[in-house]
């Protein structure tokens, strides 16, 4: 999903994701919400702020879950 996704920021665990015009970001996420998935949200941009003990699973699930999301499955 390269082509939705025009820029990544990130400094050290914060990170952010910056959609094109084409990605709805707000519903993208209302849907992280709705997976329980807490995530912050302004204009095109994504914002993740996971806390210190955050594990490689929960990363997956975010990754999977966004994955699912902008293919629309």
């Amino acid at each position: 999903h390269k082509a939705s996704i025009i820029n990544i920021r990130a400094r050290g665990l914060m990170i952010a994701l910056e959609f094109n015009s084409l990605v709805n970001a707000e519903s993208v996420y209302l849907q992280l919400m709705d997976n329980g998935l807490l995530v912050g949200q302004k204009e095109n941009i994504l914002r993740f702020m996971p806390p210190l003990i955050i594990e490689e699973s929960h990363i997956d699930n975010l990754i999977n879950t966004i994955d699912k999301i902008l293919t629309g499955t």
